[in-house]
């Protein structure tokens, strides 16, 4: 009897990501999607992306978007923090306008 088939060679094995860790990446990405922003409203960056792309331009914006308002404040660095963000990468168009001095 010969020896058993031969599998070729691969010059890269391909070492599959294991289950605990996949886990893991999906996991992590599903808290930055679901991150609590603002605690005392219950505003998460889902909820305040949406206000953004609606057009809030500032923290009180983000929270009159939702109809709630600033409580403690903490959450509006962070806020801000995602506003600058969306511009920086291009996603709204910088609305303020030049008006003449009288």
């Amino acid at each position: 009897m010969g020896p058993g088939p031969v599998r070729p060679a691969l010059r890269h094995p391909v070492r599959p990501i294991p289950c605990n860790r996949r886990l893991t990446i999906n996991r992590k990405l599903l808290q930055i999607v679901l991150m609590i922003i603002c605690v005392c409203r219950g505003l998460n960056t889902t909820k305040v992306n949406d206000a953004i792309a609606a057009g809030a331009r500032s923290p009180a914006q983000v929270h009159r978007h939702h109809d709630t308002t600033i409580n403690c404040g903490k959450c509006c660095e962070t806020v801000c923090g995602m506003i600058r963000e969306q511009a920086c990468a291009g996603g709204f168009e910088d609305t303020r306008q030049l008006v003449a001095a009288e």
